[in-house]
Formats: structure tokens, sequence, C-alpha cells
């Protein structure tokens, strides 16, 4: 679909739907549900009726939470986010947990309109054309971001555009971000760039960032803004400077929202160029705050905890080998450890099963829970397939079909067909479950001796077509006694519509790729 067709039909798809809503409420809700549903929704209404868009947004919220799989709520949120918040990185947040809930065609293309208006606008967060009411304030929208993202946030939420790198400092841009953000180790406050690598660690604030165009941090700063009007914005700690060696013009420093800003301004003390010199230095990051990440380790064939496994925690992204950075034993099928916020390379060891290693990035400060999935050893000629997906709202599948070396076919389709075949003495491990917010299933071929086929499917019937892609599924393949089951991700080029994912083939136990 173009991206001028969708800068149509979505506004109007977003007028429509809470008409749409309403009907189908008045046939299905109940009347407790339906009450304070409609409630919410239309105080939220009243409070955007008057301009009062913080309080639409609490009471949008509030009808979320009293029935989540109503569309109307989040196309509001989304279009307050964009429109007036200027903020589209919650924008599109909103939408996909709506997508994720709901899987409707409208919040679909309600994301692929809002994407299409952020690829047409170089910086995510500039004031709207219409705000002409906002002209004289701070962009508090952006400066939150800028005031706590770390290095790990940008590059979750933002498309890397370019990046410097040498041993001194780093720097980037982002495509939806009209802003150059730059590390630099500086004495007597925590690292943030590592030297070696060239990167910046993870949790790590910028030490410094420019915006390209002042009028996206400081609304109708071309009609020029004095320190006098900083202070009514509710800046603080303002004060004028002469050029000097850092500066070479006369400039403004204030604080806002945790952050110190320097702003070029003229000898009056009037900041009006859009394109003057500007520094935002973000909150020191603490790098001395540490995250206990915990959970359970179970077995992938029947859901039972794993006793007496040792979890080994190396630093990196893929480091299976080299020195141990923390080991923690989980006696009775729990672990609990303290961790610095990094990427790790977990290798979970248990007498019985197979040797597994995840990944797993540890946030700053937040606590979090993480529980693994490991497969029992397998005999000679036995294959297993485990699917794991993050996406709880979603229903996967396993299809096995073939032909066992003994004769005969098999069939066993997981939810949807009575199964056919000799399947007792031909598949078995047959397991589901949901742990920590991430939900696995799992199939043992009991002897690969003969001509196997192996599908995924999202939804098990016509009425309940769910895409794969979205659902964050990793299938992973495990034969005989292999240290390391072998990992696919479902293919890049699959798009929403794609509810059914033929894997492989397998012949004698030699697994052929199809899709």
């Amino acid at each position: 679909m173009s991206k001028k067709l969708l800068l149509i039909i979505v506004p109007i798809l977003v007028a429509i739907i809470g008409l749409i809503g309403v009907l189908t409420y008045l046939l299905l809700a109940s009347p407790s549900t339906q009450d304070m549903y409609f409630e919410k929704i239309q105080t939220a209404q009243r409070y955007m009726d008057s301009g009062d868009v913080d309080q639409a947004v609490l009471f949008y919220q509030e009808a979320i939470e009293a029935d989540e799989k109503q569309p109307e709520p989040y196309l509001m949120l989304a279009k307050i986010y964009f429109e007036d918040k200027h903020d589209a990185g919650k924008c599109l947040d909103i939408l996909y947990k709506g997508y994720g809930i709901l899987g409707t065609e409208e919040i679909k293309s309600a994301i692929d309109y809002y994407k299409a208006m952020i690829e047409e606008t170089p910086t995510l967060l500039l004031p709207s054309e219409a705000g002409e009411d906002r002209k004289g304030s701070i962009n508090v929208s952006l400066l939150d971001v800028l005031a706590s993202y770390t290095y790990h946030d940008y590059n979750t939420h933002f498309t890397l555009q370019s990046e410097n790198k040498n041993t001194r400092a780093y720097s980037a841009t982002y495509a939806q971000m009209d802003a150059v953000f730059e590390y630099r180790n500086i004495d007597g406050q925590p690292q943030v760039f590592d030297e070696v690598k060239g990167v910046p660690y993870d949790n790590a604030r910028p030490t410094s960032i420019k915006v390209n165009d002042l009028g996206a941090l400081i609304i109708g700063v071309d009609g020029g803004v004095t320190k006098d009007d900083l202070a009514k914005f509710g800046a603080q700690e303002i004060s004028f400077h002469k050029p000097d060696s850092e500066i070479e013009n006369y400039y403004i420093v204030f604080t806002y929202k945790n952050c110190t800003l320097k702003v070029e301004c003229d000898e009056n003390g009037v900041i009006s160029n859009t394109n003057g010199y500007n520094s935002i230095i973000p909150p020191v990051s603490d790098a001395t705050q540490n995250t206990v990440l915990s959970g359970n380790i179970y077995n992938a064939t029947d859901n039972s905890l794993v006793k007496n496994a040792v979890l080994n925690f190396r630093i990196g992204k893929n480091a299976e080998t080299g020195a141990v950075y923390k080991k923690v034993d989980a006696v009775e099928g729990t672990y609990s450890v303290e961790l610095e916020a990094n990427d790790y390379t977990v290798e979970i060891v248990a007498d019985g099963f197979i040797t597994e290693y995840y990944e797993v990035y540890v946030p700053q400060g937040a606590d979090l829970e993480q529980s693994f999935v490991i497969s029992p050893n397998l005999g000679a000629n036995q294959m297993r397939f485990v699917v794991e997906w993050t996406n709880t709202q979603y229903d996967l599948y396993i299809h096995i079909k073939g032909s066992p070396s003994s004769g005969g076919t098999v069939d066993y389709w997981e939810s949807r067909y009575q199964s056919t075949g000799d399947i007792s003495n031909n598949l078995g491990g047959f397991d589901s479950g949901v742990q920590n917010g991430k939900r696995y299933t799992s199939a043992t071929i009991m002897d690969y001796r003969g001509k196997y086929e192996f599908h995924v499917h999202a939804g098990y019937d016509l009425f309940q077509k769910q895409d794969l892609l979205n659902a964050g599924a990793v299938l992973k393949i495990y034969k005989d006694n292999n240290s390391q089951p072998i990992t696919v991700d479902v293919p890049d080029e699959f798009i929403t519509a794609h509810d059914y994912w033929t894997v492989c083939s397998v012949q004698n136990g030699n697994i052929t790729y199809i899709d």
C-alpha cells in the first residue's frame, strides 16, 4: 500500500473505529464491563474536546484496563502521542501492544501509516505545524527521551544511520532523530565508552547531544527566546556567558529535566539561531547500580524443574568460551544472581541434559525475571524440535508428518487434527508451557531414519490466523546428543499474512531447509 493512500485511509479509520466499537459492545459486552469501558472512553473524549490531552491519555489507558480487546483507545492514544506529544516512539509502542492483543487490520494500517509519516519527517519529535499555541516552550517529550535513554535504548528504538568511532570517543546519528549523540570518558565520572572495543556500554547515556535544529527543542526559538522566557518555561540555574575557550559565541547555560543545556545566543542574551551551537548534557550514568536476575530452569519435554543445574555467566554476546564472570547453582531448579548491566552469555549445564547457551541483556537497576528451557539428552537416531516465542498473545503449533523407516505414515498436528498413524512408537516428547513471558512447545522424532516434514503454524484454524514474524519465534533442532542445538529464525521476508512455516524436511537424519 502506498504512503499517500495510507495518509488518507488511516485518519478515516481512526474516526470510524469508535463507532464500530460501540456497535460491537452493544451486542456482545456484559453490562458492567460495557458501562466501565464506555465511561472511560466518554470521559477521555470530553478531555480531548477541552484540550486536556494529559487527562485524556489517563482515561484512554484506563479504558484499555477495562477491556484490552477494543481498538479505539489504542488508536486514540497513538494519535495523541504522535500529534500532540510529538513522541513517535510511544505512538508505535502503544500500537504494537494493541496489535499483539487484537491483531486487527485497523491497527496494522495505523502502524504502517505512522511509520510512513516518520520516514517522511527526518526529526522524530518536531512540533506540529498547527501547534502555534505551543510557541515559546520547551519540547518536554524530546527532552524526556534525551534525559533518560541509554545507548541500548537508542539502538533498540531507532534506526542507526551513521557512527564514528575511535579510541577516544564514539558518536552516532539515527534516522528518526535529527541529532548527534557523543559518548566520551570524562575523568571523575563513570566510564561510558569501551576504549578497547570502540563502542559505548549499553547502559551508558551520551555525554553530550547536539540537535541540528534548535527549533525541535525550543519551540518558537526563531522568534527570539530570552533568559526570562526560559525561566517562564521552567528552566533553572540560568546564566549568560561570553565567548570563551570552549564556545566561541555568546551562550546561555540552564538546567531542565535533569539535563544541562548550553545554547548559543547573541550579545543581548537572546536565543534565535535555529542552527546555532547547542549541547545537551544528560544526567551522568550510574554504572554502579546492579540488577538481580532470577528465574527457573525447565525441562523442555515435561515442564518440570531441572534440579542441580549450573549456570555460567560470561560477559558479551556469543561468549560460549573464556573466563566465567559468575557461576550460580540452581539446586532446586531456581536461581538468582546479581549482575552489572551488560550483555551476557549463559551456559546451562545439568546431568542428563544437553548443554545450552542463552544470550541475555541485563538492564541497569530494574530487577529481571528470566527462565530457561533445556532439553534432555537424546538417544541414537533421535531428533527433537523446540519452538520458543516471546509474544504470549500468540498460539504456535507443531505439525510433523512423514514416513517412518518401520513403514506406514504419521501425521501429528498439535491442537488441530486427531493425529494419525503409529504416533506412540515414532513421535514423543510433546509438551508446551509459558515461563516468564516466553512460550514454548516441543516434539521428538524417536527414530529419524525415515522421511519427515516439519511445520509451525500460528493459530490453528482459518478464523484464528496470526503472523509468525511478530510472534518472536525461534526454532531449536536437537539431533542425537549434539552439544548444541541448531537455531532457526523465522525468515525476514515473512509478513503478517504468513501464518504457516514449512521449516524443513528430514530424511535419514539429514536436514533440508525449505522456508
